[in-house]
């Protein structure tokens, strides 16, 4: 209301009054997600207004008084809850999902385990409203996969975009690491290709180097190889990104960081980072 009187009448004493009650509100309305009768939000800080010197008048329960001041608090609340978008954005299993951005869309993928079509491919324009637009597995290349098989299948996969393709390593904790690609993520994804054939290794990500080199970082899982809180570097070939050569463990969090897994490998201004989750999964 003040920007519109500022607006029509160009009276500056409007267009204070409504830069002051922006600022006010920004500063002073904490919200927190409670029923307190104005919408979702309930009003923790007694401050005053810099135009005014209005104070909020409350009841002896706390809420504030129904006056014009805190009419408008209560309207603003309703604005501030219509923009604020809740939690969970996907209410719903989407188990160790690796998301990216290309251009100005969002892709996420995630694990499936034995369900098929699998590794479920989901899109979004702004983090929050997503849409699942296709799979990245049609069958699993093994036999064993035509009965059910609890706790295998696809775990934790890893979705890269290089050079106008889009690739998506997944584990398959007991026969070893494989990778799929499109140029479009809704699909067709290509047939599985083996990345290494390994008992235990899990949680990919590949890193596609400056000069043409590629890396893989990965997991292990205990219950198929015995070994845990470790963290290995693999090189690829850059052709058929097999690997060529196991490589070192880079980083070992048996005393301090344990099951240390799941990374996610990046390469920033000449550093090269590998994020991972670590503490336990129980």
């Amino acid at each position: 209301d003040l920007r519109y009187l500022a607006r029509v009448t160009g009276d500056g004493y409007y267009a204070s009054r409504a830069a002051d009650s922006a600022a006010w509100m920004l500063q002073c309305l904490e919200l927190y997600p409670a029923a307190t009768g104005y919408g979702r939000y309930g009003i923790l800080s007694e401050r005053w207004c810099p135009s005014d010197g209005l104070d909020v008048e409350r009841f002896s329960d706390g809420r504030p008084f129904s006056s014009w001041f805190s009419h408008n608090l209560w309207a603003s609340a309703c604005v501030l809850e219509a923009a604020c978008e809740l939690n969970p954005v996907l209410p719903m299993d989407f188990s160790d999902p690796d998301a990216i951005r290309v251009g100005e869309d969002y892709y996420l993928i995630s694990s499936s385990f034995t369900y098929l079509p699998g590794v479920p491919v989901l899109h979004s324009k702004d983090l929050v409203h997503w849409e699942r637009i296709g799979n990245c597995v049609e069958r699993l290349p093994f036999d064993r996969y035509a009965q059910p098989a609890h706790g295998c299948g696809t775990w934790a996969p890893a979705l890269r975009y290089h050079a106008g393709r889009f690739y998506a390593f997944i584990p398959l904790p007991d026969e070893g690491i494989f990778y799929t690609e499109a140029t479009d993520p809704a699909g067709p994804w290509s047939a599985l290709h083996c990345v290494k054939s390994a008992s235990g290794w899990i949680d990919p990500c590949p890193l596609w180097d400056d000069d043409g080199s590629v890396y893989m970082a990965h997991a292990f899982a205990k219950s198929r190889c015995g070994i845990k809180h470790k963290i290995q570097l693999s090189r690829l070939d850059p052709e058929t990104l097999e690997v060529v050569e196991d490589g070192p463990i880079v980083f070992d969090g048996t005393l301090s960081q344990p099951t240390a897994e799941g990374p996610k490998m990046y390469k920033r201004n000449g550093w090269y980072y590998i994020f991972i989750p670590a503490g336990g999964v129980e």
